[in-house]
């Protein structure tokens, strides 16, 4: 299987990953956060850099 990547972010990840999906292609999956109302868990995989 091939690797993933966990990260914590807070309100403002949306903006993160617009500007992310400009250079690099990948599969994701948002998991709400358990100690921040406002932030997520992204679960990025299948990463890809686009030419």
């Amino acid at each position: 299987a091939g690797a993933y990547g966990l990260f914590h972010k807070g309100r403002d990840y949306r903006s993160e990953v617009a500007e992310s999906a400009q250079r690099w292609s990948f599969d994701l999956v948002e998991h709400a956060s358990a100690t921040d109302a406002h932030g997520v868990i992204l679960e990025l995989s299948d990463l890809r850099q686009l030419t």
